[in-house]
């Protein structure tokens, strides 16, 4: 690593994307262009913090997503990139039990993939039909008693 001249080891708080919370992580930037100071907070990478894979693991994460970077700089990393689609996580997921999975979708390799990954990706507009917090409207989920997201006691 190349020290800056100015800031040193350059350090940045990492900060877990999903949540905006520490997680627990200093990310050291080093020399930068134009001998800038690192953000005093950063997200560098899509991996959950503690509390943030704790819901995960609860269940299957459906995670909405667009085909454009979200930030306004456009630096977004995608978090999928393929011959299919490249996308980029909004922040935004429902974490749904294994059941309604199984109720959402067709027996079949989209539906063996979602188990075997334990996570999926959506379009914004799909997305928002299972998410009721984001529409207040009646929506998919409230027909989906095994949608979880909240940390509902179980």
């Amino acid at each position: 690593m190349r020290l800056s001249k100015k800031h040193g080891v350059n350090p940045s708080v990492g900060v877990c994307f999903w949540c905006g919370n520490d997680n627990g992580t200093v990310i050291l930037f080093g020399s930068q262009p134009r001998g800038e100071k690192a953000p005093d907070r950063s997200v560098v990478n899509y991996d959950p913090c503690p509390t943030c894979a704790l819901q995960f693991a609860r269940g299957i994460a459906l995670i909405e997503c667009t085909e454009h970077p979200n930030d306004d700089d456009r630096k977004q990393p995608p978090i999928q990139k393929d011959h299919q689609a490249t996308l980029y996580p909004t922040g935004s997921y429902l974490v749904i039990r294994e059941e309604a999975a199984t109720r959402l979708l067709e027996p079949g390799p989209m539906l063996d993939g979602v188990l075997a990954k334990r996570r999926a990706y959506m379009e914004v507009a799909a997305f928002q039909m299972l998410n009721p917090t984001q529409t207040g409207e009646e929506t998919v989920a409230s027909d989906l008693d095994n949608v979880t997201g909240e940390d509902d006691g179980t």
